[in-house]
Formats: structure tokens, sequence, C-alpha cells
């Protein structure tokens, strides 16, 4: 959702309830409320403790229930939770709403190494470098630090202000590519995950060597490996397309409020799908390769996991095209 509309939705409430979910009714006030997806991944709802028992209701099932009129302030701030679980797995009463929505940033955070490859990488696309082209992380940040691609880079910051006028000198010009290559950052960084997904290719196939002679979970594993080349296409096709966009460092600087915009529309839908990949990849970095049930497990667990995901074509991967 584009942060202006949300900032309207948010326009009437006093300064806690602009930021935080700060909640009227009581039902929101028991203890261990919390809101998530449902168990299937398809829809947000208000999960609360009955005992030793988790009770799940959709939001919609919420409003009627409780008499949650839509354009009440709990009412406006349910639908901001049902935008919000795209960007974090869980909302309690009183949390921060996300920055996302807040002012377009991101609500989680990033490692050095992802600022640094994506600086890296900007600077040389600015230079007509090809240096980072496959680089180490210790060889971007000797390319950062060289002063001659500092030198390099100012003296294309000039020119490229030149060109373009509108009143831009080589500061503004230097300024507006690190206002990019910030939010590139993200980028790196979801790119390194998304990688995990990759990752589990080999191993797919070290388990076929184990289960050589067994028809049925060969099959199995099979299919998998077809449902795979979907998201990970899907994914390269994502990073290939904002590659492009940064290749004509003149379009970077003169369009930068689009670039980033663009950016962070990608960005929030990488990082909601792989915030589904989550639970798989974290099993799957410890997967036995071997004979045994708890393998097997897993095999079935990713199948229906890449099915119900992968199988038809997702409304988050339209709006990344």
């Amino acid at each position: 959702m584009p942060v202006r509309e949300a900032a309207t939705e948010l326009a009437s409430f006093e300064a806690d309830r602009s930021t935080h979910f700060m909640f009227e009714h009581k039902v929101f006030q028991v203890k261990g409320a919390r809101f998530s997806m449902t168990e299937d991944g398809t829809q947000p709802a208000l999960h609360v403790d009955l005992g030793a028992l988790t009770a799940a209701l959709v939001i919609n099932t919420v409003r009627s229930e409780f008499g949650i009129e839509a354009e009440g302030p709990d009412g406006i701030l349910l639908s901001i939770v049902e935008k919000s679980l795209r960007f974090v797995k869980e909302i309690r009463p009183g949390d921060l709403i996300p920055r996302e929505l807040l002012d377009g940033t991101a609500s989680w955070s990033v490692e050095e190494r992802h600022r640094t490859r994506a600086r890296a990488h900007l600077w040389a696309r600015a230079i007509g470098s090809n240096e980072t082209k496959g680089a180490d992380d210790i060889s971007l940040q000797r390319f950062n630090a060289d002063p001659k691609t500092e030198e390099r880079l100012k003296q294309v910051a000039a020119d490229v202000a030149t060109m373009i006028g509108e009143n831009l000198d080589a500061d503004a010009v230097l300024g507006r590519i690190d206002d990019v290559a910030r939010e590139l950052a993200y980028i790196e960084a979801l790119q390194e995950r998304c990688s995990e997904v990759l990752g589990i290719v080999p191993k797919l196939t070290a388990i076929a060597r184990a289960y050589r002679g067994d028809r049925g979970v060969l099959d199995e594993l099979s299919r998998i490996r077809t449902l795979l080349l979907r998201p990970i296409e899907m994914y390269d096709g994502i990073f290939a397309r904002l590659a492009q966009r940064q290749e004509a460092i003149t379009d970077v600087v003169r369009k930068h409020t689009d670039q980033i915009e663009f950016i962070r529309e990608q960005r929030d839908d990488v990082h909601q799908s792989m915030m589904m990949w989550d639970p798989i990849l974290l099993t799957w970095k410890n997967v036995e390769m071997t004979r045994c049930s708890d393998t097997e497990s897993r095999i079935a667990e990713l199948y229906r996991f890449i099915a119900r995901h992968f199988l038809a074509r997702q409304e988050w991967s339209q709006g990344a095209a």
C-alpha cells in the first residue's frame, strides 16, 4: 500500500494512535491477544489463548462478532493490521505500526556487508566499471575505500549534474546516489536470503541418492525440484529487473524518487514471500540426508508448502512484475 494512503487512514488519530496499535475494545486487551496469519497463511486473524488452546478469529469475524465498525477507531486499526501483516509476522496491541506504512522505510534491518555490496555495485555501474562483478565482500570494501573510486565517482557526479541541470550540483547527485544505495542494501539482504531457497536443491539431490530405488520418494523429490523452479525464477526475475533499473546512472539520479519507490515495492513483495519461507528454511538447514522418518516428513512438508504457494502464480508476484 502506498505510504500516502496509510497516512490518510491514520490522519484522524491522536499522536499515539497514529503510530501504535492502541485498541479500545476489551477483546484486544485479553492476555496474550495477538494478530498473525492463519495456519495456512491465507488470512490475518486475532489469536487468543483459551487455557491450553489457542483460538484464531479471522479479522472479518472479529468485526462482526464484536460489533466493530469499519470507520471507527478500532475498525481503522484492524484494516491497518491486515496491511501490516505483509511486513511483520505478529502484531500485539500496543505495538508500533510497521514503518513501511508510516514512512515507507523497512521495519527490519540489514548488515554492514549488505550496505557495502549495494554501494559498491551502484558505484561500479555509475563509473562504468566491471570490478565488482563476482567480487567477494573484502574486494568490495577495498573498491569502496579506494581513492580512485571516489575520484571517478565525483567526476561522474559532476558530469551528471551538468547533463541533468535542474539546479543540481555534484554533491546533490552524490546524495541521490547514496539514497538509492541505502535502499538497495535491503535488496542485497533479500538476495542473500533467497539464495537459501536455491540451497535446498543440492540437499534434494543428496537425499535422492539415499533413497535410490524408492520410486515413491524419488517421484516426490522430482516434483519438488520442478516446483522449486517457480520461486527461484520469480526471485531471479525481480532482482534482474531491479539491476536493470540502475544501469543508467542519469536515470537513477533524475528519477531517484521513482527509483526508491520501485525498490521499496519489490523489497516488500520479496520480504513478504521470504517470511513464508522462514519455517521451511529453518528445518532444511539441518535436514538429515539419510533414510529416516524425519527426512520423509521434511520432504512432505516442503512439497505441501511449494504446492500451496507456488503451484499457481501468486498475487504478490504479479505485483512485482
